[in-house]
């Protein structure tokens, strides 16, 4: 927090994380034990199970590691202001900092662990496992307060999977998948978030209309992290296509049901439907 203090005034507010105040450095400890720890073997398990096994949980175990250290940093922030030793200004430009650095830590945290897969050969049983559990990799966030942290690991996610996805077909699927992912977890967000908060009884509660802004900037970051991607692999008609379906994360649920129906009822489903009443 001195050092903070002291940046501020050396620079007047400029947009600056030096070395001293990077608080994600206590990563490198992170970083180097999984390293070391996937040359060993495991115990009772053979050394490819364990090494698999071991990328998958440090994969997901990283993502708390980082949202501990970005608290942490807010934390620093918001009390330096209370007491008057950093501008209001100043913290909001280190926030905005903070967060593109959870970012970038939780991307190439993430693209360690594929370069770990593939040196000890485990690149392809990574991918197939990694593809599996795709779905739900961001139930963890369930409140609109974690809605931000949860959009920057489903990004690093998105980044992670994409570049293990050599076909285009597997890529619009990724994208498809994604997409609709994202719009589960801002709906859980949103909705959990309203709840709670009504059940208080506060004054000046969440209502439908302040949900409804938190959807639409949500949504509306999601779609621009798949427009990035979609630049750089050639997505742009197929993203289009994508957003269309569906743009309003309350609509998921019901999308999703109709399909569900659709399946069980299986192709012939319009030979064998009894008809309706009307017919």
């Amino acid at each position: 927090m001195q050092e903070m203090a002291r940046a501020q005034s050396r620079r007047g507010g400029a947009m600056s994380l030096s070395e001293d105040t990077y608080p994600f450095s206590t990563l490198a400890v992170w970083r180097n034990k999984l390293t070391e720890d996937i040359a060993g073997d495991g115990v009772g398990e053979p050394a490819e199970d364990y090494r698999l096994r071991l990328l998958l949980e440090q994969g997901k175990d990283v993502e708390q590691a980082v949202l501990g250290c970005l608290k942490d940093a807010l934390f620093d922030l918001h009390e330096g202001v209370v007491w008057g030793l950093l501008a209001p200004a100043f913290e909001e430009q280190q926030r905005q900092l903070l967060v593109n650095a959870a970012a970038n830590e939780l991307h190439n945290d993430k693209q360690l662990c594929i370069q770990l897969a593939r040196e000890h050969g485990l690149l392809e049983a990574y991918a197939a496992a990694l593809k599996a559990g795709r779905r739900g990799g961001v139930a963890d966030y369930e409140r609109a307060g974690e809605l931000k942290f949860g959009l920057l690991v489903w990004r690093a996610n998105l980044r992670r999977d994409a570049s293990l996805a050599e076909d285009p077909q597997e890529l619009h699927a990724l994208c498809q998948e994604a997409y609709l992912d994202a719009l589960r977890l801002i709906r859980r967000c949103g909705t959990r978030s309203l709840a709670y908060w009504s059940a208080q009884q506060a004054s000046g509660a969440p209502t439908a209309d302040t949900k409804r802004r938190l959807y639409d900037l949500a949504v509306q970051r999601v779609q621009n992290a798949l427009r990035e991607l979609g630049e750089t692999r050639g997505l742009d008609s197929a993203l289009d296509a994508i957003f269309g379906q569906v743009s309003d994360p309350d609509a998921v649920a019901q999308l999703e049901d109709q399909a569900d129906a659709e399946a069980q009822e299986g192709p012939n489903a319009s030979r064998t439907r009894a008809p309706s009443p009307a017919s």
